[in-house]
């Protein structure tokens, strides 16, 4: 099958099954998006819980202090380590749309190969919602089949999508193949560590240097039963704050440059030595991104034990293959 039709089929429902059993949906350095903080900054491995504030000095012209509220409640049915389902269903969606009004508002594409590409990813974003609405977190058996039966209802929205990139010419159907591709690839999630002493499954995910079309949901499916103990949590707590820092940096020069870049092409008159200039830099940014991710999860993965490691490198194989 095609690129951005396997892209559909087997990342999706793989991106899904990744958020519901690490408790994160997609990658920081993909998506950029801070509501799925997967690593604790700093300051929260170290502050005090919240609603936990010192108790202030006794003062006898001051009123006494109110009680102290409760605790919040444990993760509803239906919650992973917070995240709820309706909560990753919603960002799946979001990016799918995302990637509808990006291809819709290509100019370059006619439009009646634009309706017949956003008429597909309506029928996508069916599936998922279809899928989802029968997903219970806890019932990790029936999310893998769910999961299978998505990439069957995806495979079958996007049938045909071939024959309809051949029709608009072999440079514009590649155009448009690489614009989904970079879309969705938002979608992507990398490693992730869940420190949860409730959840079974805190386990570092390798992170994803490319897109690929293999399906990853036996990976996952074999991952969820790895727990990290209190000292394997703390070294890669570390690990994770370090590779987040250098990947923020990187990341806000990756979008200055990358609104130079837009500027750029705007502009008819830019030489190509200034255009290869900046594609050279966001490349150099991406590859700190990349590094960064890459060498944390090496040096999280010699903190695991032999059977761990085990376990992490027969995922990796199946991922892989």
């Amino acid at each position: 099958m095609s690129r951005a039709r396997s892209l559909f089929s087997m990342i999706v429902p793989s991106m899904i099954a990744g958020g519901l059993l690490f408790g994160s949906a997609f990658g920081h350095a993909a998506a950029g998006d801070p509501s799925f903080g997967y690593w604790p900054a700093a300051s929260d491995a170290t502050a005090p819980a919240k609603g936990a504030a010192a108790k202030p000095p006794p003062t006898p012209s001051r009123p006494p202090r109110a009680p102290t509220p409760p605790p919040p409640p444990p993760p509803m049915p239906g919650q992973v380590g917070g995240f709820s389902i309706d909560t990753i269903k919603h960002q799946v969606i979001a990016q799918l749309e995302g990637v509808r009004m990006s291809i819709k508002g290509n100019p370059s594409i006619p439009k009646d190969v634009r309706d017949k590409i956003t008429a597909r990813l309506d029928k996508v974003r069916v599936a998922v919602d279809k899928r989802m609405s029968n997903l219970k977190a806890t019932d990790f058996d029936k999310l893998e089949d769910e999961m299978e039966k998505m990439g069957e209802e995806i495979e079958e929205a996007m049938e045909g999508l071939e024959e309809e990139m051949e029709k608009v010419g072999e440079k514009l159907g590649k155009d448009i193949a690489k614009q989904v591709a970079k879309d969705l690839g938002k979608m992507d999630f990398d490693f992730d560590f869940d420190f949860d002493d409730d959840h079974g499954h805190n386990v570092p995910m390798a992170p994803n240097v490319d897109i690929d079309d293999d399906d990853m949901k036996e990976a996952i499916s074999d991952l969820k039963d790895l727990a990290l103990n209190p000292g394997q949590r703390t070294q890669i707590t570390k690990l994770r704050t370090d590779s987040d820092k250098a990947v923020a940096v990187a990341r806000k020069q990756l979008d200055d440059l990358s609104a130079k870049l837009r500027t750029a092409l705007g502009n008819p008159a830019t030489p190509d030595a200034e255009i290869t200039r900046l594609v050279d830099q966001i490349s150099a940014q991406e590859a700190v991104i990349r590094k960064s991710r890459i060498l944390a999860w090496a040096q999280a993965r010699r903190v695991l034990d032999d059977g761990q490691r085990k376990k992490i490198e027969d995922a990796a194989k199946k991922k892989t293959k």
